[in-house]
């Protein structure tokens, strides 16, 4: 088993995710912006 590849790809889905609930947020706060 090859870990440090398991780790490398648990830090890219979760920085994915960070940046996906990011971008979630912003667009949520745009919305409200224009109420």
């Amino acid at each position: 088993m090859n870990f440090g590849w398991d780790i490398d790809n648990i830090s890219i889905l979760v920085v994915n995710i960070k940046n996906n609930l990011l971008m979630r947020d912003y667009l949520l706060y745009s919305e409200s912006k224009k109420l």
